[in-house]
């Protein structure tokens, strides 16, 4: 994820040869011309670094750019029903078996955030360039979710994703829909998600005295 640094300036008061220091009206031509490559040039394409080329900070549009490059289809057309739709339901005012009707349901993805979009754009670009390795594996998820997941290798031909705070619903079902969580090739991904702290006997574990334990004091 080393994103090369470019220098977009272009300094052209570098071609004016020293004969023509003392040149008042060359020189303010010159300097005027620069600003103009400043405003016109140097600022497009750092705003286009920063908004598409650079996954980790590209914007809406960028990232609709990098989920057709990745094959993630996030850009994806909504043809959800209206909210005010008539749809069928059992409620006092549904649309029931007597008058039915029925909703199409909305987009998936227009329901991420712009960050939960980069993320599963970045886990993407990383399991395509993973060695399968469990050191690779476990640095990228390191790195993308701040160390809360981490990779087991069941040495079996399977492996175990443990998360250790819960992920949003939405995100649990694309992890596995779309595979997008690095992983060596023809091995099984399973996922486990601990969401509290367990009882045991480690120093910050729930122990028996501990005043959360579940056994009380």
């Amino acid at each position: 994820m080393n994103i090369q640094e470019f220098d977009f300036s272009m300094d052209i008061m570098k071609v004016v040869p020293w004969q023509y220091d003392s040149a008042p009206n060359l020189i303010s031509l010159l300097d005027k011309k620069s600003e103009w490559y400043k405003a016109n040039h140097q600022k497009f394409w750092e705003d286009w670094e920063r908004d598409v080329f650079n996954l980790k900070t590209a914007n809406d549009f960028g990232l609709n750019v990098w989920s057709i490059i990745l094959n993630l289809p996030l850009y994806t057309n909504d043809n959800s029903s209206p909210a005010n739709y008539p749809a069928f339901g059992f409620a006092q005012f549904g649309m029931n078996f007597g008058h039915g009707n029925f909703a199409t349901d909305s987009d998936i993805f227009k329901n991420l955030t712009l960050e939960q979009r980069r993320l599963l754009l970045m886990l993407r670009y990383r399991s395509l360039i993973s060695d399968g390795s469990m050191y690779d594996i476990n640095e990228t998820l390191y790195a993308l979710f701040d160390g809360k997941v981490y990779c087991l290798d069941g040495l079996d031909m399977t492996i175990t994703y443990i998360f250790t705070e819960p992920q949003p619903e939405i995100m649990m079902t694309l992890f596995k829909q779309y595979d997008i969580l690095p992983r060596p090739s023809a091995v099984l991904a399973e996922f486990l998600v601990r969401p509290r702290d367990s009882f045991g006997f480690a120093e910050y574990s729930l122990n028996f005295d501990q005043p959360k334990s579940q056994f009380g004091s």
